[in-house]
Order: structure tokens, then C-alpha cells, then sequence
């Protein structure tokens, strides 16, 4: 073998392995909170498609070193706003830090509690480089979208299994609690919500809003794969797939944020499509949705999934509600602990009286949870909801490795990385989804779910860890590309002189 085909071998061989541990990226993606990963009892978000992508980093290293360079879509100025927001992170940060005592509290310094807040955006930032530098093309996004779907279809049959095993109970149970185990790191054992291979239901329910449901709305409205393919007949059969995937999910998870954010998207997705006159494509969005409602009424009476009493319990007593009601407190106290956002409220409540007292640079990130007991609201402190075992409990005890959030991004930015870190990350994030229309169905459709799916997501996390949100940002920057990519020679031709 001669030197030139030597090289080429091990180019090729190169090239499977980077594809294959693209694909194990994607297909980890469900494991959200690895115990693989020992990152210590307060870290909850363990993201195990890091393991690969780490790897994958290598290699890109490795090519570096050699003189070959990534290659990217044109980028739009999408890696500078980030690059921009994560320098103000760490100069803001630093001098910040300065001016603190010292002193550890939760075992941390404020030195180390902003290192361990960089580090999460380090492995977000990773995971978008990582996707933007694999999805370029047509063909990209489709195998990604694939691999994707696979793994989130084995956690959504892992969560059917949990929930029947809830239902049957004794060995069964043992055994899905044992596989629970060594998948996911949690604080409880199993419910009667599944949580397939995600830390809680509410992450199986998370990953199905970001990486499912707008590519279906997209799909169901433009009759199209992806953005620039032509209108097929199979794309209707494969959408019918996936809306059933996102049903038994949603169904099994029983989340209701998820379930919310999934109405929300479809009731919306519903009016713009009939106002685009996709008047076929409306009635399937609500048939969708009658089929979820259809899904709750029949696990309702095994108290399981969406049909537990954690979901369907609080609606007839929120229909009986009057306008006199809101305004009466005891009534509002009893909203409140109904839909479980008690807590919520106190998060969002300290977070924003944080960012009151330093709009502008925040009190650096990683650091919010070391001012929660300041700033705690004291109607918290005077009811049972921060009581001594309770979770808020565990944030105030400075010996508890349990820390306070915000629990919803935007506010945690805001306390932590004031109106400047905020401003920037927002305009990064809507940069790579709010492209130029040119009148592709699939894009607009898509560029509409995934911003709606990406702002009720951020009310339901505040972690720059989980690598779902930066590979749909990375999928919208793709299908962005891709469009202005097809106009060219549409446009060349309207602009060449007769």
C-alpha cells in the first residue's frame, strides 16, 4: 500500500468514527443526569452525550493540529454574539468575584461557584459547535433528525415500561427502578409518571418540545422534510409516526408543562396554518390534540401518567374558580399549591428582586444561589413551603449541596448576568432562528415552533448544560442557510438583465 492510499485509509476510517460518535451523541441526548458522570450530589444535570462529544472534540483537535479546518454554514454573526456574551461572562464575572469575601458556602467559594457556572456554558457551547458544524446540508439535518428520534424513542418505551411497572408494582417495579438507577441520577424513586431515560419527567417532556414537535408542526404544515425538499406523500405517514411518539411521551411523562407547552404550540401552529389556508394540516393538528385528551381520559382512571392526579385533578377545581376567588388570598394560596408553582413563585420572586439590585452586570454567573437567602420573599419563609425538609429548605441550609434557582432562564440571566449578559444571549439565540423568509413552508413553520417551543422551555429551565436547546438552535441556523441557499438562483435570475 503506498503512502497516498495509506492516507486516504485512515482519513476514511477517520471519517466512520466521527460519524459514529456523532450518532451516540445524538442517541445519548435522552440521558440527561448520568450517574456514569460523577460530578457530586448537587449537580443534577449530567448530560452523557458529553462523553462523546468530548471525544468528538478531540478530533477536531487532532484535524486542527494537522492544518484542516471545521467547516461551517456562513454563520451570521451567531458564534460573535456568543463569543461577545461569554468574554462579558468572564470579565464581568471576575471583577464581581473580586470584590466578595472569600468564604465558601455550600462548600463553594465565589471563585469556584462561577468556574462550575462557566463550565456548564462551556458544555453548551460545545454541543452547538459541535451540531452547527454537523448539520450544514439537507441531508445532515435528516440524519440527524433520524438518530434523534431514535433515542428519544427508547426513552419514551423506557417511560411506558416505568409506568405499567408502577401499575403492576412488586418485581416489575424493582426491576425498571434498578434500570432507572443506573441510567439517571434522581432524588426519588418511581411514580406514576415515567421519565424514560431523562433525571424526571419533566426532562423527557423537555426533549420532546425542543427536538420533536417543531419539526413535526413543519412537517404536517409544508407536506416537506425539510426546508428546500420538495411536497412527498411519505412525509405525512412519518409526521403520523412522530405525533405518535410526542402522544405516548406526553401521555406516560405526564408533565404538565410539557403537555401545556405542547397545546400551546399546536393551538398556534392550528391558527397559522389556516390562516396560510393548510386547512388539511389544521384538522391534523387537532386531531393530535383530541387524541392526547382522548390518551388522559383513559389513563385517568389507573391514576398513571397524564391521568394521575398530578395532572387531571386540578382542572375541574380551576373551572369552579371565580374572578372574587383570585382575589381572595387563601383562595390564591390554594391555586398556587394546586398547581404546584409555589415554589416557582418564591424562585422568580428572589431572582427578580436580585436583578433589581444589580441590573446591569448581575451578581456574576453561578453565583445567584449564594443571594437566594437574602432575597427570599418572607411569605415563603412564614408558610410551610420552605418548611425544614422541604426543597427550599435544603437551598437556605448552607450545609446542603442543594442550591437555589431561578428555575426559568431569562430571570436567572437577568440576576446573574444582569440586562447586558441577557440582551446578548437572547439576541445569539434568536439570531440563529429568526433567519430571512423567503416563503419556504417548512422554515417558516419550523422557525415559529422552535422559538415558541424555545421560549416556553427556557420557563421550565434555567441550565446551559443540556444539550437539547443549542442542537435546535443549530438545526434553525441549518434550515436557515439551506433557504437562502435555494433562493440564490431564484434571486439571480429576477436580478439578471433581460
Amino acid at each position: 500500500m503506498t503512502p497516498h492510499e495509506s492516507d486516504k485509509v485512515s482519513l476514511m476510517l477517520e471519517d466512520r468514527l466521527e460519524r459514529g460518535l456523532w450518532i451516540a451523541l445524538l442517541m445519548l441526548v435522552p440521558v440527561s443526569s448520568s450517574p456514569l458522570l460523577p460530578l457530586g450530589s448537587g449537580t443534577l444535570i449530567r448530560p452523557l452525550a458529553f462523553v462523546p462529544a468530548v471525544m468528538l472534540l478531540g478530533i477536531a483537535a487532532a484535524r486542527l493540529l494537522s492544518g484542516q479546518w471545521p467547516k461551517f454554514n456562513p454563520d451570521r454573526g451567531c458564534f460573535g454574539l456568543l463569543f461577545i456574551f461569554t468574554s462579558y461572562v468572564i470579565i464581568s464575572g471576575l471583577v464581581l468575584v473580586a470584590f466578595l469575601p472569600d468564604s465558601p458556602f455550600k462548600g463553594q467559594t465565589p471563585l469556584d461557584s462561577m468556574l462550575r457556572g462557566l463550565a456548564t456554558l462551556a458544555v453548551g457551547i460545545i454541543f452547538y459547535a459541535i451540531a452547527r458544524h454537523k448539520i450544514r446540508s439537507v441531508d445532515d439535518a435528516l440524519l440527524a433528525e433520524k438518530y434523534l428520534m431514535i433515542g428519544l424513542g427508547i426513552s419514551v418505551a423506557l417511560a411506558v415500561f416505568q409506568v405499567v411497572a408502577v401499575a403492576a408494582g412488586g418485581q416489575l417495579l424493582q426491576t425498571a427502578q434498578s434500570i432507572t438507577d443506573v441510567i439517571a441520577v434522581r432524588t426519588a424513586g418511581l411514580t406514576s409518571r415515567g421519565q424514560g431515560m431523562g433525571s424526571e419527567p419533566s426532562a423527557l417532556a423537555y426533549q420532546i418540545t425542543l427536538l420533536i414537535i417543531p419539526f413535526l408542526v413543519a412537517r404536517s404544515v409544508s407536506r416537506q422534510e425539510f426546508v428546500a425538499t420538495p411536497v412527498h406523500r411519505k412525509v405525512a405517514l412519518r409526521t403520523l409516526m412522530g405525533s405518535f411518539l410526542v402522544l405516548v411521551g406526553l401521555l406516560f411523562a405526564g408533565s404538565r408543562f410539557g403537555i401545556g407547552s405542547a397545546i400551546i404550540i399546536a393551538v398556534f401552529s392550528t391558527v397559522r396554518a389556516v390562516l396560510r389556508g393548510r386547512v388539511f394540516a389544521a384538522v391534523a393538528l387537532m386531531g393530535v390534540l383530541a387524541l392526547g385528551a382522548a390518551g388522559t381520559i383513559l389513563l385517568r382512571d389507573q391514576q398513571l401518567g397524564a391521568g394521575s392526579g398530578y395532572v387531571v385533578r386540578v382542572v375541574p377545581d380551576l373551572v369552579e374558580l371565580s374572578l372574587p376567588d383570585l382575589a381572595d388570598v387563601d383562595q390564591t394560596a390554594a391555586i398556587s399549591d394546586l398547581l404546584s408553582i409555589s415554589g416557582r413563585v418564591v424562585n422568580g420572586q428572589a431572582a427578580v428582586s436580585m436583578w433589581v439590585d444589580y441590573p446591569i452586570f448581575g451578581v456574576s454567573l453561578g453565583n445567584g444561589y449564594r443571594y437566594f437567602g437574602k432575597y427570599v420573599p418572607d411569605w415563603a419563609i412564614d408558610t410551610i413551603l420552605f418548611a425544614p425538609q422541604s426543597e427550599g429548605g435544603f437551598w437556605l441550609d448552607p450545609y446542603a449541596p442543594e442550591k437555589g434557582n431561578a428555575k426559568i432562564l431569562p430571570l436567572r440571566l437577568l440576576a446573574e448576568t444582569g440586562l447586558i449578559g441577557t440582551m446578548l444571549f437572547l439576541l445569539f439565540a434568536f439570531n440563529n432562528i429568526f433567519c430571512r423568509d423567503y416563503g419556504d413552508r417548512y422554515f417558516g413553520a419550523l422557525r415559529f415552533a422552535a422559538g415558541a417551543a424555545l421560549c416556553l422551555s427556557w420557563l421550565n429551565s434555567d441550565t446551559f448544560a443540556d444539550p437539547a436547546m443549542w442542537i435546535l438552535l443549530a438545526f434553525c441556523h441549518a434550515a436557515g442557510h439551506v433557504q437562502e441557499k435555494s433562493f440564490e438562483p431564484r434571486r439571480s435570475l429576477v436580478t439578471q438583465p433581460i
